[in-house]
């Protein structure tokens, strides 16, 4: 009868709505539309109308003055990113095997260490893998430290011929993968005598 405060609507948000709409999101392509549509429906019933607040001070943590509401579209990244380990680890599945056979002409695992742009890349797979392949690099490229993947030269955005990237499976075979490992500072006899 009295209404619900901020934070016992945060909590019926973050107990009943959020555990819904995450689940299939983990598992299915999430478009961009839904999740705005339904930020704006959370937002809505948070103010009971328009944002009264901005929306970051409500996803802010506790002691930092915020209501510590889940904020929607970094934890659906998240949960993608979370299959990246799956790819990398050692336990088998369909869905590995089928994402594995597409990447097999960029080196398979290979390729998530390298500075690849996804829209280069021909793959013909749905939503969920693409997503998740252009979140990792962007998640890699503004977390890492030093970005590893810049001075590798396969499937690298920046180093192309004839306007796409190049990739060598027989020159990675031979852990050729920075531009250092062609050994150009050696002489033509010596250098062609390496590469052969």
């Amino acid at each position: 009868m009295r209404g619900l405060s901020l934070h016992g609507k945060v909590t019926i948000i973050k107990s009943f709505l959020i555990p819904k709409l995450l689940y299939p999101s983990s598992i299915l392509e999430t478009p961009l539309e839904i999740v705005k549509q339904m930020e704006k429906m959370i937002y809505t019933f948070l103010g009971k109308g328009p944002d009264k607040v901005s929306r970051v001070s409500v996803i802010n943590s506790l002691s930092d003055g915020g209501s510590n509401l889940t904020d929607l579209a970094t934890h659906i990244k998240a949960l993608r990113l979370s299959w990246i380990t799956r790819v990398i680890g050692e336990r088998e599945g369909p869905w590995k095997s089928y994402l594995l056979f597409h990447l097999k002409k960029y080196g398979g695992v290979f390729l998530l260490k390298c500075n690849y742009d996804v829209n280069d890349l021909n793959l013909k797979l749905s939503g969920f893998y693409l997503e998740m392949l252009q979140w990792w690099v962007e998640f890699r490229n503004h977390f890492a430290d030093i970005n590893f993947s810049r001075y590798i030269m396969w499937n690298n955005k920046d180093i192309r011929i004839a306007h796409k990237p190049v990739f060598y499976n027989t020159y990675l075979g031979r852990s050729i993968l920075s531009l250092k490992d062609l050994e150009f500072e050696k002489d033509n006899v010596h250098s062609f005598e390496f590469q052969k």
